[in-house]
């Protein structure tokens, strides 16, 4: 495996772009806006969304999967397909456009939401994906919070999660796609909705968790694109991909 340069590091850019040198992690980027909307939809930096609200209910008996990411279990672990988590009624699922161009992502993706529970004890789990031409979903990166009890219930609150660091090429004509849920069981333990000890399952309360979307209510998905592919070596690979999103 290639190791670290003296000088900064080196890292492999997934998609087909292979082992590249940088003068340090992450590498400069611009942050790429894309709001969640209400029609399920991930929309550009100045399209106009509306106003509403998307909920769920969680129920810690039958848990969200993981479908995949993070997990040191072989035969879990990955960008596996996510077509049974995204058919669930438990995961909110919102696609972007087809890109005009190709896009690298470089950094550490962010997501902000505006969420209230009718359960205060309830976790955030949140997935970025890639589908491609075919409507295949896989997974890239996903990030994972379990909320602190301090709001009433069904209180609104800002809820910000930074994603696993990724390098990855998101190729021309395929889309991106956010999971919003609140499990990924068993990959993070399932949260039973009580103050009983993590693994005491004796009681297991299901709770509703509701997203507000539109103006003034934050929710919106922050991503490092790179303006140029580090130690790129000819044209085809040097294009501005950060520009040119469906709008």
């Amino acid at each position: 495996m290639p190791s670290s340069t003296a000088a900064g590091a080196r890292i492999e850019i997934t998609g087909g772009l292979g082992w590249r040198d940088l003068e340090s992690w992450p590498p400069p980027s611009t942050p790429l806006p894309l709001t969640l909307a209400i029609g399920g939809t991930l929309v550009a930096e100045g399209g106009a969304t509306a106003s509403g609200t998307l909920s769920y209910t969680y129920d810690p008996a039958a848990p969200t999967p993981d479908g995949g990411g993070r997990t040191l279990n072989p035969f879990r672990t990955g960008r596996r397909t996510q077509t049974a988590r995204e058919r669930r009624d438990d995961v909110l699922v919102f696609t972007g456009d087809p890109l005009d161009d190709d896009l690298v992502l470089a950094g550490v993706p962010s997501v902000e939401l505006t969420l209230a529970s009718s359960n205060p004890r309830c976790d955030v789990f949140v997935r970025l994906c890639e589908v491609d031409t075919k409507g295949n979903s896989r997974a890239l990166t996903d990030g994972y919070r379990r909320l602190p009890a301090d709001v009433a219930p069904s209180e609104s609150r800002q809820v910000r999660l930074e994603l696993a660091p990724l390098a990855h090429r998101v190729t021309a004509g395929s889309r991106l796609r956010l999971q919003v849920s609140s499990g990924a069981h068993p990959l993070h333990l399932r949260n039973p909705g009580t103050e009983d000890p993590v693994r005491d399952h004796s009681r297991l309360l299901p709770s509703v968790q509701t997203v507000s979307l539109g103006p003034g209510t934050p929710a919106t998905l922050t991503l490092p694109a790179l303006a140029a592919v580090p130690g790129a070596q000819d044209v085809a690979e040097t294009r501005g991909v950060h520009r040119r999103l469906a709008r």
